[in-house]
């Protein structure tokens, strides 16, 4: 055996005995080209690492991962064909989902996996950037310069919506600003409720709605709709206060700020919206009062919104009979 022989081998040996790296993967450029469609076919829970592989062979990116990444599984759900280009996007938000980001090695050219107990610790400063810029799974950490608010009162306000674990925020009371690490997925929504509430004048209210049967963002956009249309009937607004409605897909809630009179009304939209489609039948008779006057007595007393969507009747006249198909909390009253 030559010297150099000799010297390779010894260093196979000491890549391997290893105990930090479980896994590398550092397979060539893929021959398609980058718009080809893929079908994913895995399994109910498909461990991390299984999808780390997939973008390593498929898209030529070289990772490292450590064994804990293999005892992390999630569910994905792709029954359509998918650009192979959304390969990376869907790993960095399975990695996000579980505390764990995809960032650059020391090595040059090559990724590593690794847990994010604080963000802070791969974030990077997006100043002078425009976060829609930015990709929504890359952690930044991002000043927040107030006008009109306290950083204090900004920063009650978003800890709900902190990606945890990971995200933090800290003050710098003298320069009235707000430090924040997080998403840049998360900093857009902050972004926004920033220019909410830093406004001069009368101060918006700002309440939680936890939605119960829905995505949160699918109520956001019913009320939004619902409100758009109402918009040209209205009369001038009631004050320099604009009504805004974020929605963290996290928690399932929705952050509502505005007036108390348009906070309200969003509540009430949001839980007239937010039911469940679980409809039950049931007959009502009458013995001394008309069943069709029970009816519109019934729809006179729900929400508009609610009669439409959630509240099915008939009446049979010859019997007095009223039957109605509905959610159990309208059975109930």
């Amino acid at each position: 055996m030559n010297k150099s022989t000799h010297l390779l081998l010894t260093a196979i040996a000491l890549v391997s005995s290893c105990p930090s790296v479980t896994s590398i993967h550092a397979q060539p450029p893929a021959d398609a080209q980058a718009s080809e469609m893929m079908q994913l076919n895995l399994p109910d829970a498909v461990p991390l690492s299984v999808i780390a592989d997939l973008v390593s062979e498929r898209l030529g990116v070289q990772i490292i991962y450590d064994q804990d990444l293999r005892q992390q599984s999630v569910v994905v759900k792709a029954p359509n064909s998918m650009p192979e280009q959304m390969l990376m996007p869907l790993l960095e938000s399975v990695l996000k989902i579980k505390g764990f980001a995809l960032v650059d090695a020391d090595a040059p050219g090559w990724k590593r996996i690794l847990k994010t107990d604080s963000l802070t610790d791969i974030a990077r400063s997006a100043l002078g950037e425009s976060l829609t810029n930015i990709a929504p799974t890359e952690a930044i950490t991002q000043a927040f310069t107030l006008k009109y608010t306290s950083p204090q009162r900004l920063d009650e306000l978003i800890k709900p919506f902190l990606t945890d674990p990971g995200a933090n925020s800290f003050l710098l009371s003298e320069q009235n600003t707000l430090v924040v690490t997080d998403y840049a997925s998360n900093l857009r929504r902050i972004e926004t409720l920033v220019e909410t509430i830093d406004v001069a004048g009368p101060k918006p209210i700002l309440e939680f709605y936890q939605v119960k049967y829905v995505e949160a963002g699918a109520l956001q956009t019913q009320i939004s709709q619902v409100l758009a249309a109402r918009a040209p009937a209205s009369s001038v607004s009631e004050s320099s206060v604009s009504l805004n409605i974020t929605a963290d897909s996290r928690t399932n809630q929705l952050l509502i700020t505005g007036t108390d009179r348009q906070v309200e009304d969003a509540k009430t939209l949001a839980e007239a919206l937010d039911v469940s489609l679980d409809l039950q039948s049931e007959v009502y008779g009458f013995q001394y009062v008309d069943a069709a006057r029970i009816d519109r007595l019934v729809k006179d007393l729900l929400y508009p919104l609610t009669v439409e969507r959630l509240y099915r009747s008939s009446v049979d006249e010859n019997d007095n009979l009223l039957i109605v198909s509905a959610p159990a909390s309208i059975h109930l009253r």
